[in-house]
């Protein structure tokens, strides 16, 4: 959905979210999981994380929910240079999802299913799960919006 943008792009898309109700059940990671989209560098300085956009990806987040990034299975740490995925971008993704799958680790296709407004998850992103899916079901989560979100 993001492609290959990069964080001052993502921040302000999300940014306007109160104007357009940005909303999401699956989020592809833009870029096939770069790092670009959570860290970024302003003239001379270095690389930092933003938290505005963990932050703001999270609010969006509507329950039950996926996070995928479309690339090779992401390695557990990254040099210097590295092409995506990066591992610390996944780390971030897996603070606001409930599971974060990768389609090269996954044997069968990775299926959600929007049927009577309600999102389903079928074969490998059903079984997906995590504590932070427990936690949502525990205090409510959002549910699936009653009619189409599109950026405007």
């Amino acid at each position: 959905m993001l492609g290959d943008l990069s964080f001052p792009v993502v921040d302000r898309i999300l940014e306007e979210r109160a104007k357009s109700e940005v909303a999401w059940n699956v989020f592809q990671a833009p870029h096939h999981c770069s790092k670009s989209v959570m860290y970024w560098a302003e003239g001379d300085e270095e690389e930092q994380l933003k938290p505005e956009i963990t932050g703001r990806l999270g609010d969006a987040a509507l329950g039950p929910n996926r996070i995928v990034s479309s690339s090779n299975p992401v390695p557990e740490s990254n040099e210097p240079g590295d092409n995506p995925p990066h591992a610390k971008a996944k780390t971030q993704y897996e603070t606001i999802t409930e599971s974060f799958l990768c389609t090269m680790d996954n044997e069968e296709p990775i299926v959600a299913r929007l049927e009577a407004g309600a999102i389903e998850f079928v074969g490998a992103a059903a079984a997906a799960t995590s504590a932070s899916e427990s936690a949502s079901k525990a205090s409510g989560g959002r549910t699936v919006p009653a009619s189409p979100v599109t950026y405007g």
